[in-house]
């Protein structure tokens, strides 16, 4: 009978103290994430990288004319021979290409279209030929 008055003794000092440590402290505000102006309206995304601000759509839509578009490069992955002595080029999301063909990327919103004018073993030239809005 001793042991569990000793054990009720306890646990009524456990929870004094308790609430005694919680009467001081405030909960933290929560984002208003219905609240446009809040800057806490973006939450984060767990599988963003550390650093990582994604843009907010008002960043997005640049409302830029095909003319002041800025031209993405193509990259280039690689060149490779053909059997007939030749040269192809490997770029960066568009694949394999040979000389004068015509290859488009797709970025933010606008597709660019250039040909391919020249492979060499030392790189390759290309024309810009439209960038217009996708539809």
């Amino acid at each position: 009978m001793k042991h569990c008055h000793t054990i009720f003794c306890l646990f009524a000092l456990f929870l004094v103290l308790a609430s005694g440590n919680l009467q001081g402290t405030e909960a933290a505000p929560r984002p208003d994430i219905n609240n446009k102006s809040s800057p806490e309206k973006k939450l984060r995304d767990p599988f963003w990288p550390v650093g990582y601000i994604p843009f907010s759509p008002e960043e997005q839509n640049t409302n830029t004319t095909t003319s002041e578009a800025q031209w993405p490069s193509l990259k280039l992955k690689g060149i490779t021979t053909t059997p007939r002595g030749g040269y192809l080029a490997i770029i960066d999301s568009v694949g394999l290409v040979e000389a004068g063909q015509v290859v488009q990327i797709k970025k933010n919103g606008i597709i660019y279209t250039w040909q391919i004018t020249d492979i060499t073993d030392k790189g390759f030239r290309s024309k810009k030929l439209t960038a217009v809005p996708a539809k």
